[in-house]
């Protein structure tokens, strides 16, 4: 039996327990020879092997970095689909009413301008598509809106219309609010010649006013008998007056002297247009053929419109 053993890393001797020096061959304490001495073991304290880590997910260049904060997380759900823009929607509907009903009166105006705000308004949001073409229209319908009131019925092709003074089809004449004055203002005074069916030769002095007219509302509004003979009108106007509510509507005279007459004023057009007068006109053509017959040779002057 050895008489040293092993505890731990450190060597006693088997006979007094005592401790032995590293390299001893006796023991210090009794002298009993240790057999076999052992190298004494290391002190230190043995560590585990390390565990291998798990391998690491590649670095994500979005993810917050350690330490940054991170922003605030909402609770609802994002929706990455954007909504109508319903404002440039309900713009473009009345743009596009707006540019048909330009003409209307109030209710035209009125929806073009609801239109043009709301489609001004849709701009600052997203799509503005709508909103865009919308403004657009609205920008026509004001071009439209001035080139009506200003330049009449006739820049624009419409015929019949009586609005604001605009004769049909043709040049403006003068505003439907008639006057009560009963004396012409004579600025212009040309000589009329003219030839009867029978073959008489006629002539008269026609006073007419800056736009070519004797009654420039004849085809707007009746007359009375009164005014009409407080305008002492001479025979030859007297026919030119009855005349003029069908030249206004374009028809074209079968008296060469009288189609003459009308293609040398500033507002006829003649488009050989069938003509039956109502109302306002027909009253006033009525009254002015019997003024003709109590005034002059007036009853002359009527054979020159026979075929009217």
């Amino acid at each position: 039996m050895p008489a040293a053993v092993a505890k731990g890393a450190i060597m006693f001797c088997r006979a007094c327990g005592a401790e032995l020096a590293e390299d001893s061959v006796y023991c210090a304490m009794c002298g009993t020879k240790c057999a076999d001495p052992r190298p004494a073991e290391s002190t230190q304290p043995v560590h585990d092997a390390p565990m291998p880590s798990e391998p690491q997910p590649p670095y994500n260049a979005q993810a917050p970095r350690p330490g940054q904060p991170q922003p605030p997380q909402s609770d609802q759900p994002q929706d990455s689909r954007k909504g109508p823009n319903v404002v440039a929607i309900v713009g473009f509907v009345f743009a596009v009413i707006g540019l048909i009903l330009f003409w209307v009166p109030i209710l035209g105006w009125a929806i073009w301008f609801v239109g043009a705000i709301l489609s001004l308004i849709g701009i600052t949001k997203r799509p503005r598509a709508l909103a865009i073409a919308g403004t657009i229209i609205s920008f026509i319908d004001v071009i439209l809106l001035l080139v009506f009131i200003l330049g009449g019925c006739a820049a624009i092709g419409i015929g019949g219309c009586t609005m604001a003074g605009l004769n049909a089809g043709t040049q403006p004449y003068v505003s439907t609010r008639a006057s009560n004055s009963s004396s012409m203002t004579g600025d212009e005074v040309i000589t009329l010649t003219a030839y009867t069916i029978g073959g008489e030769r006629l002539s008269g002095t026609v006073r007419r006013d800056a736009n070519d007219y004797v009654l420039p509302y004849s085809s707007t509004r009746e007359y009375t008998r009164s005014e009409l003979q407080a305008m002492g009108l001479t025979p030859a106007e007297l026919c030119i007056a009855w005349n003029e509510p069908f030249a206004r509507e374009g028809y074209h005279f079968k008296n060469e002297d009288l189609q003459d007459y009308f293609e040398g004023t500033s507002w006829y057009r003649d488009r050989n247009a069938q003509v039956n007068l109502t109302g306002a006109a027909a009253a006033n053509n009525e009254l002015l053929r019997e003024l003709a017959d109590t005034t002059g040779d007036g009853s002359k002057w009527k054979d020159l419109a026979a075929g009217n």
